[in-house]
């Protein structure tokens, strides 16, 4: 193989290359054989089949194949002796083919930018913590306590108010019609919990004991069942009983039934699961205030080909997220125009930082093992109790779907090599602070 290069712009190379005649005539003739193992031709034992007999019967069927093989093996060489490694699939062109003569291609590359070391011991980030208040403790066990409520009936009589429980039948209908789901009887409402249609609890206020009303609702646009979704509903009710929340004392009986020996072993518990989730979120912190250095710091012109997937993708959820909940304040008074030069500079980030991690991990022969990747499939596996079977055999065939799980173990790997070189330095903050550092 020969090659010029014939153009050169920022990441964008371009060459012709020549395959010799001889070459092909080599790789076809080599291909031609392969096939006369097997072949059967009238008059000839499989593999004794003569090579002219194998060119008349099979030489044009096998060039398609020949001259892939060669152009593939061609740009293998190209890019090692270049020792360019390409963004995307590049584009190859035949110039030039007849039988008995040279081939000869142009090829059209977009390459991955060469990144410079860093000094991972010359970056410093912040690494905030937090501490448990003892109100977290307490306000959790609250929140424990409050669902394993009961309630019990209230001989008080009184209109009903916000936060009461009411005992309620109900008949709905939409356009006259009675749709499955819409009917119960003796059905206990907590008012303001908002586990009914929007406006339903609201207009059960007020009303008493024995009192009936037709509620008028409408079922949200983005509602679950599609034949409902938008549609207008009449809901007649009537109110059978109030009720009223008794929650259970926060003591050692309420922790037996929660499977702890006592109220100390369960606050114990408690403060274990607050630890590990500031834990997690003050990993979560220092890694996006060290993409965020590495985004500052770094300089690299960015392969155009990457950009492009990247913001597809993200314009592609934004878009059908757009169409599903079109009242997010995300998009609020944003024009497409606004929220596309929003998401471009959200993949210009994502490229970079993942050319980057990519480049520390290649040059730090940092990598993932398939033990590594078994265990989080396995992981995965165990939230589909009953479905292991199937999950397992998802990814045995989708090997993106591996790609996927093999990412984030990658990038975490990367990550803790990268913090361990830095300087870290220690700072309070409170939990909402640093769960605003990794919203922002």
């Amino acid at each position: 193989m020969e090659y010029k290069q014939t153009k050169t712009s920022g990441l964008n190379r371009s060459y012709d290359v020549t395959v010799s005649a001889k070459v092909i005539a080599e790789q076809k003739e080599a291909k031609l054989l392969k096939i006369g193992e097997t072949a059967k031709v009238d008059g000839f034992r499989p593999g004794k089949v003569p090579l002219d007999v194998l060119k008349k019967k099979y030489e044009q069927s096998v060039m398609g194949e020949v001259i892939d093989a060669v152009v593939n093996k061609s740009m293998g060489e190209l890019f090692e002796k270049e020792g360019v490694k390409p963004a995307a699939q590049p584009k190859v062109e035949i110039k030039k083919f007849e039988e008995g003569q040279d081939l000869e291609i142009s090829v059209e590359i977009e390459t991955i930018p060469e990144i410079k070391d860093i000094d991972f011991s010359k970056l410093s980030v912040v690494k905030p913590f937090a501490k448990i208040e003892d109100k977290t403790i307490e306000e959790t066990l609250t929140n424990i306590a409050s669902s394993h409520k009961t309630t019990e009936a209230l001989d008080e009589k009184r209109a009903i108010k916000k936060d009461d429980v009411v005992s309620i039948d109900f008949d709905g209908k939409v356009d006259g019609e009675r749709k499955p789901g819409m009917k119960a009887e003796g059905y206990d409402l907590e008012i303001g919990s908002g586990s009914f249609i929007p406006g339903f609890e609201d207009q059960i206020i007020g009303l008493n004991v024995g009192e009936e009303k037709d509620v008028k609702v409408s079922f949200p646009a983005d509602y679950a069942a599609k034949d409902l979704a938008g549609k207008d509903a009449v809901f007649a009710v009537k109110v059978n009983g109030l009720k009223k929340k008794v929650l259970p004392e926060i003591n050692d009986e309420l922790a037996v039934k929660l499977q702890c020996k006592d109220l100390a072993d369960l606050k114990s518990k408690i403060k274990a699961s607050v630890e590990a989730e500031y834990s997690e979120l003050t990993d979560m912190a220092v890694k996006r205030a060290m993409l965020d250095l590495l985004d500052e710091k770094v300089k690299v012109e960015l392969p155009t080909s990457l950009v492009e997937a990247e913001f597809k993708e993200i314009w592609g959820r934004v878009e059908a997220d757009k169409k599903q909940n079109p009242d997010n304040a995300e998009y609020k008074g944003k024009s497409d125009k606004d929220l596309e030069k929003e998401y471009k500079k959200i993949a210009d980030r994502r490229v970079k930082l993942g050319l980057v991690l990519a480049d520390v991990g290649n040059k730090n022969n940092i990598t993932v093992s398939q033990q590594e990747v078994n265990q989080a499939i396995s992981v995965e596996m165990q939230k589909y109790p009953g479905q292991e079977k199937q999950v397992l055999e998802f990814y045995q065939s989708n090997p993106n779907a591996v790609a996927a799980v093999q990412a984030p173990l990658f990038e975490k790997k990367v990550m803790d090599y990268v913090l361990e070189l830095a300087k870290t330095e220690e700072k309070e903050m409170s939990i909402d602070d640093i769960k605003a550092i990794i919203e922002k």
